[in-house]
């Protein structure tokens, strides 16, 4: 379908799956552009944040904040993208290191109670 010139939203909006495109050669961002979700290029060992979702897509789109930490979005992103408070991070997996990088304070992000 690529090779014929077919873009990867004409291919999807014939009932291409996204595993189909994949093995037709479409990019991650072609996968994207072409309106599969995240969660369908997850399913399919595709990057959403290669693909150029945002942070704010990925967690929408019903992935975990594991999931999104393991994507390559950071504490920072999750934070100002999706509003996810410092709980919510630490649950994920951030440490108190990536959480005091996205502008937490110190004393929320240490694992000892003051």
């Amino acid at each position: 379908a690529r090779e014929a010139g077919f873009s990867a939203a004409e291919v999807a909006t014939d009932g291409f799956t996204v595993a189909e495109s994949k093995a037709a050669g479409y990019s991650a961002v072609e996968l994207k552009v072409g309106g599969y979700s995240a969660q369908e290029c997850k399913e399919v060992d595709v990057s959403a944040k290669e693909a150029g979702f945002s942070a704010r897509d990925v967690y929408g789109d019903g992935f975990t904040v594991s999931e999104c930490r393991a994507a390559g979005f950071s504490a920072r992103q999750l934070r100002e993208g999706c509003g996810l408070n410092v709980v919510e991070l630490k649950n994920g997996g951030f440490g108190a290191a990536d959480l005091v990088e996205a502008d937490f304070p110190v004393r929320l992000c240490s694992p000892w109670p003051y």
